[in-house]
């Protein structure tokens, strides 16, 4: 049976909300911080209105009660997001390069020069799911922030994971760190691998 991407908010409307709480509960994943996120805020964060999660759901036939079993596979979780800059040019983000990166705490800062942005909060696989793939993931997210680009504008996509996953993961798909190049390079060779990094990347680009 294929893999189905469902939002949250539909998921609770079908199953309600304690029953899409087990299903969120059963979720594993190789990183700690998602599989909380998933389990433990993810339907309060809904709730408030703070984040909108959308789930993989992967449909299965349990031969010993003959009866279908729906496991998540994955989620991401997205946000209104805040650029608080431009500070200094960047060769990706061009012009709209950035200083600090904000969703929710907005502190001392030049309100001509905050930009909107789209901010990826949560996205992550059970550690046991096959069928989809992170590209997968990332281009459906995508996909979700221009349907909301042609309604209400915005153009900038941001996040924060660690390094490793920056360096393995975010930079195949055209995410940079964010501020200036020789500035950004030599943060990424002094920081650890689990040491976390703010990055983004234009919507647009292919």
């Amino acid at each position: 049976m294929d893999t189905r991407l469902l939002s949250l908010a539909n998921l609770i409307a079908i199953f309600g909300e304690s029953e899409t709480q087990a299903l969120l509960d059963s979720f594993v994943c190789r990183e700690d911080a998602i599989e909380k996120y998933c389990k433990v805020a993810a339907i309060k964060n809904e709730n408030t209105n703070f984040t909108r999660t959308y789930v993989y759901l992967k449909p299965s036939f349990d031969t010993s009660t003959l009866q279908i079993k729906i496991q998540v596979v994955g989620l991401f979780s997205i946000q209104p997001g805040f650029v608080d800059g431009p500070a200094m040019p960047d060769t990706t983000l061009g012009k709209k390069s950035v200083k600090r990166v904000s969703n929710s705490k907005i502190q001392h800062f030049d309100k001509k020069r905050v930009l909107p942005a789209y901010n990826i909060r949560i996205l992550g696989k059970a550690e046991n799911a096959t069928d989809i793939s992170g590209k997968e993931m990332l281009d459906d997210c995508l996909t979700i922030f221009r349907l909301s680009k042609a309604n209400i504008g915005g153009d900038t996509v941001l996040l924060k994971c660690k390094r490793i996953l920056f360096q393995k993961f975010y930079s195949k798909y055209q995410f940079a760190l964010l501020g200036p190049k020789s500035e950004s390079d030599k943060k990424v060779n002094q920081q650890k691998d689990d040491d976390e990094l703010y990055v983004g990347r234009h919507l647009d680009i292919v």
